[in-house]
């Protein structure tokens, strides 16, 4: 900022009468540093003088230009909310700041969801999971971590292991009483044919033994 002084002198007399005339501060439009910070030089009235004042965002506070905190408003404060954002002031602005996981959208004017997922942040062995305003990593089955960092899992493996024998054992079982049970069937068959062979040979001595009686009673008739 620049003070100028006019020097007066009026000669009365023999006496002379020197006094100065204060006159308001102005600045020149094409050297900024002469305002100071957060001031700009403008042209004010009629008279073609240029003045220092507050640039806007600002307002003047004695001497010096203190930002204004745009965010108090009620109007900019639901422009941000609308937009999915939170106003956060800055040195004479604003702006709508997205939440954590959310990115403004220039074109839509609100913020977006970030796919993190898209940046592949898991370890090789997880599966990544968008979600909103955030993403979640798993690790793989055999696999134990956080999912930034996965390690096998000794404990599913040895599970595994288990498994895998309980249904081999289990077949195998199946298998043998399947072969027992085949067996029994098959010694069963055996011990019965000779029974029924015996049966059949008792019924062809019967029918032969009445065949002979049957043919001496028809010689004792011709008699």
């Amino acid at each position: 900022m620049k003070n100028t002084s006019l020097l007066i002198v009026l000669l009365t007399g023999f006496v002379f009468i020197t006094f100065v005339i204060e006159v308001s501060s102005n600045c020149a439009p094409e050297a900024k540093e002469d305002c100071g910070e957060h001031k700009q030089c403008v042209k004010q009235g009629e008279n073609n003088t240029y003045h220092c004042v507050c640039k806007e965002g600002f307002t003047t506070l004695e001497d010096s230009c203190q930002d204004l905190d745009e965010c108090q408003k009620r109007d900019i404060r639901t422009k941000c909310k609308r937009k999915g954002a939170r106003c956060k002031n800055t040195p004479g602005s604003y702006t709508c700041k997205c939440p954590r996981g959310f990115v403004m959208h220039l074109e839509a004017d609100y913020c977006k969801d970030i796919d993190e997922c898209e940046d592949e942040p898991c370890h090789h062995k997880a599966v990544c999971q968008n979600e909103r305003g955030s993403y979640t990593c798993t690790c793989v089955k055999g696999f134990a971590g956080d999912g930034h960092e996965c390690v096998e899992d000794l404990a599913y493996k040895q599970k595994q292991k288990i498994k895998q024998i309980m249904t081999i054992g289990g077949a195998a079982g199946g298998g043998t009483l399947f072969l027992i049970a085949l067996i029994a069937c098959f010694l069963g068959a055996r011990k019965k044919k000779p029974k029924e062979e015996k049966v059949e040979d008792a019924d062809s001595t019967l029918t032969v033994h009445s065949r002979w009686e049957s043919s001496e009673e028809s010689d004792d008739d011709d008699e």
